[in-house]
């Protein structure tokens, strides 16, 4: 099971900085995260994928410092099908973590920005 806990209040730390667009996705992110606390694996498997479409979204609109790295992968597996985040390029896939945990490819990247 997915501990989105910790993502909802991260998320809502960004919600009280951000302002437009990415305020916005970032009050999506909040809401799509709380619906996973309480779910069920099953259940969390499905709702992944909007989470991880809020997340993807606003990394775009504002990539993360160069502390957190050259850039984030963006990572999609045809079988469930949807997209995640990854740090580097191995697949460590989050809907079948167990079941298919290489199941996936990189399909992007996006560059963090400097001096952040």
């Amino acid at each position: 099971p997915f501990a989105a806990l910790p993502l909802a209040v991260a998320a809502q730390k960004l919600v009280d900085a951000a302002r437009g667009p990415t305020k916005d996705r970032a009050k999506e992110l909040v809401q799509r995260a709380l619906e996973l606390v309480p779910a069920p694996l099953e259940r969390q498997r499905e709702l992944f994928g909007p989470l991880s479409d809020a997340l993807i979204a606003i990394v775009r609109r504002a990539p993360p410092s160069t502390t957190f790295g050259a850039r984030v992968y963006v990572v999609h597996c045809p079988m469930a099908p949807g997209s995640w985040l990854s740090r580097d390029e191995s697949v460590h896939n989050p809907y079948y973590a167990t079941e298919m945990k290489a199941c996936g490819q990189v399909t992007g990247s996006i560059e963090c920005a400097g001096g952040r």
